[in-house]
């Protein structure tokens, strides 16, 4: 009997203080270690106790297993030494696999263990593999394994089930685990599999979407040339071709090869030149997402008293840069200084001590001073000042009380509050009594481009607990987060759009769907064809938490489940400090045109409009509800229409990159000269968009500062971030878009809205087109 205990089936939140409270219930403890993965530090679900006595040990032993801990079941038993393993197959940056093998499971007469494994394809069942021998007990549901598919592919699926139930067919072992604890949580594997059932698609979709690109490693496959043989054989032309690229890229991706020589049936050529052994098809596998790691600078642990450290500077005397360096490092990092003691990055030292490489160099082979590796965020946390959230006033304070009232009765509650009426400011009193508590708030947005606006009054109150989550980020950014809210250690609030449903949340306990009737938080393609207030209802009954849906215009089917007492109501109709209501006025182009009061696409009525707003040093939005130049170029004379190949839809005309462009699959082609069906270059642009109305403004009214935000404009993060900070700081006079600039931006000094060709959308074939035109003016 050894001293040294195995701990299974720890719970994550379970600290070493907490285990060791617990053990010595049964004797003396020596230590306590809880294992943690070593790239992201998450807890891995186990450890273990070493008691003073191997009779304390037994007795733990006996009190202890199968005894519940935090709500989990340990397991306790004698650890015992482990045997040495073979290396996994395929971890740690991938490699090559040749051919097209992988063997099947051989019936040995032991006891086997099977895995079902959801993989981002779209098939109709789990597929289900045999566990190897060394992976027993390590493998759970929700961890990565890489799997084989096919003849030669490999992909990284999420272990669903771990069970001995025989499949009906041979299997294949699963060729790695990728994880060492699992990053998929059971409520999540219960979203995927509700989303799947209600929307009608796979679970393989479901996985697709919910895991970002870095999480999911997958094979490509490559070609690369083979040695010559001593009697090469007789290629033909487009043999030649295709080698002839493949010697000059090697390593080339087939889908690659197949763009270069498109004009030929490439895949069979491959093929055939495989067969012919003159190339070779492999599988590369890449690992997608890594830490980042940022080299810092620390003093040798063997210098510890300020009589070593200044004879160290003594002895540089001669050394004048190395000395600097050391005295703007002890300055940074104070060493001797237990308390102040910080970190210092090694770009910071050389950014502080200008063309010092050198001499850092220097001081480090002395071993004055020793470099080292930290792992860093690849997003940036600033430091800020903090404030209280700002006092309600009565009527939201009066809303406030009836939401958390309703909460003890409803799950989910409508607030039903006109613009302006200072929503915001409630859902962040919410979250404050949720964090409170030790819960976790989900706060929902239709459209990206408000992110920016929201986080900084959100991180003003919460500062860096607040976390960000949608698809402008790059992939190894989402990574990083998806593991943040997984080790729940970072984020009290996360803000997101559609995709941030599927975040493995352990303590949620509030979500704020903000303009829940926004059409955006539908996705149409590709499945899953999910809506996302939908599924966070859902992800809400899961978690057992509580949902406000906050809009000043409710969708009909909420409306309807508030009439229909499945939901609470809470009504705000009126504006933060009593600001009037906007004066309506509709203008009649018709009757306008008769008059010849009309200027391109503006009446004269809104250009007298916008530039006495200008004069008075207020603002202008002018929302248009279609982007580009015009919807489309017309033959004048045969009244062709250029349409997409793909889609049978018309090509709409972007003046400010000269293409025509699709808006469904972004087929693109240059603008013709002439027409491409009789010859004529009588071409006229029909119809206006977001790019038009800039343009016909800059020329009507010329001393305007106009700024545009849609698809195009704001194709990054920070292009939107740009255009609508330069806006509230009124470094803007006009700003023209499309739905983006309707959707919960909040702008201060706005003293006018214009909305163009208004009929348009009443017009638009869609039942929901009465509804939606209501909801966006």
């Amino acid at each position: 009997m050894e001293k040294k205990i195995y701990v299974g089936n720890l719970p994550f939140q379970a600290k070493e203080e907490d285990v060791r409270e617990l053990f010595s219930k049964s004797g003396e403890v020596e230590s306590v270690k809880i294992i943690t993965d070593i790239n992201t530090g998450a807890p891995r679900g186990f450890g273990f106790v070493e008691m003073a006595t191997k009779e304390d040990a037994q007795k733990a032993i006996q009190a202890l297993n199968g005894s519940m801990f935090m709500d989990r079941k340990l397991t306790v038993n004698e650890a015992k030494p482990r045997p040495p393993r073979e290396k996994r197959s395929a971890t740690g940056g991938g490699g090559n696999r040749r051919g097209g093998g992988f063997g099947r499971k051989k019936d040995t007469g032991k006891s086997v263990f099977y895995v079902d494994v959801v993989i981002p394809l779209p098939l109709p069942k789990l597929l289900s593999y045999s566990l190897a021998e060394e992976y027993r007990g390590e493998a759970a549901p929700g961890m990565r394994a890489l799997v084989p598919v096919g003849k030669s592919k490999i992909y990284t699926g999420i272990i669903f089930s771990v069970h001995q139930n025989t499949p009906e067919f041979e299997t294949r072992d699963i060729l790695s685990l990728l994880d060492e604890y699992p990053v998929v949580t059971e409520n999540q594997m219960k979203l995927w599999e509700w989303i799947a059932w209600y929307y009608l698609c796979t679970m393989g979709d479901v996985m697709k979407s919910a895991l970002p690109a870095g999480l999911k490693m997958e094979s490509e496959s490559v070609v690369v040339a083979l040695p010559p043989a001593e009697e090469p054989p007789e290629l033909t032309e487009k043999e030649t071709l295709v080698y002839d690229i493949v010697c000059a890229n090697p390593g080339i991706k087939v889908d690659k090869l197949r763009q270069i020589a498109r004009e030929i049936n490439a895949l069979q050529v491959i093929k055939t030149l495989a067969e012919k052994r003159v190339i070779a098809v492999e599988e590369n596998l890449q690992e997608k997402y890594s830490p980042k790691y940022e080299k810092y600078i620390g003093l040798n642990p063997d210098i510890d008293s300020p009589e070593q450290l200044n004879l160290i500077f003594q002895n540089l005397t001669r050394a004048p840069k190395q000395s600097d360096v050391l005295l703007v490092f002890c300055s940074l990092a104070r060493p001797l200084e237990k308390k102040e003691h910080k970190n210092v990055s090694r770009s910071l030292l050389l950014k502080k001590v200008p063309e010092a490489s050198a001499a850092l160099k220097s001081l480090i082979e002395k071993e004055i001073l020793v470099e080292y590796e930290v792992e860093v965020d690849r997003i940036q946390k600033g430091e800020m000042e903090l404030r209280d959230a700002w006092p309600l006033n009565e009527i939201q304070e009066k809303a406030f009380g009836e939401i958390r009232s309703q909460f003890h009765k409803k799950d989910v509650v409508l607030l039903h509050g006109v613009t302006s009426s200072g929503k915001t400011e409630i859902y962040i009193h919410l979250m404050n009594e949720v964090i409170k508590t030790g819960g976790t708030v989900l706060y929902l947005l239709p459209e990206i481009a408000l992110t920016s606006q929201i986080i900084n009054r959100l991180r003003a109150v919460f500062g860096n607990r607040v976390g960000i989550y949608h698809s402008r980020f790059s992939d190894a950014e989402r990574v990083e987060t998806y593991l943040k809210v997984l080790k729940d250690e970072d984020y009290d609030v996360v803000l997101g759009v559609r995709s941030s449903v599927f975040l493995p949340f352990r303590r949620l306990r509030l979500i704020i769907a903000d303009e829940e009737h926004e059409n955006t938080y539908k996705q149409y393609d590709p499945a899953p064809r999910y809506h996302c207030r939908d599924t966070a209802l859902m992800l809400a009954r899961i978690h057992q938490a509580k949902v406000l849906l906050g809009t000043a215009t409710p969708s009909l089917e909420t409306y309807y489940n508030v009439m229909q007492n499945r939901f609470g109501l809470v009504e705000l109709f009126t504006r933060y400090k009593e600001i009037q209501m906007p004066v309506v006025e509709i203008v009649n182009m018709k009757t306008e045109g008769e008059r010849k009061r009309v200027h391109g696409h503006f009446s004269q009525i809104l250009l007298d409009a916008i530039s006495e707003t200008i004069q008075n040093r207020e603002q202008v939005i002018l929302f248009q509800n279609r982007r580009g130049f015009s919807p489309f170029i017309e033959c004048h004379i045969c009244s062709h229409v250029p349409e997409c190949v793909n889609c049978d839809v018309r090509l709409t005309y972007h003046k400010q990159h000269r293409k025509l462009m699709c808006h469904y699959c972004g087929y693109e082609i240059p603008v013709p000269s002439s027409c491409p069906n009789c010859g004529s270059t009588e071409l006229e642009t029909k119809g206006f968009g977001t790019e038009k109305i800039e343009d016909d403004l800059k020329i009507l009214l010329p001393d305007i500062r106009i700024a545009r935000l849609d698809l195009d404009a704001a194709r990054t993060r920070k292009a939107a971030e740009s255009i609508i900070y330069d806006f509230a700081a009124g470094k803007t006079d006009v700003l023209t878009g499309t739905q983006m600039i309707s959707k919960g931006l909040d702008f201060s000094n706005v003293g006018l809205v214009g909305i163009m060709n208004a009929d348009n959308m009443l017009g638009f074939p869609d039942f929901r087109a009465s509804e939606r035109s209501f909801q966006l003016m």
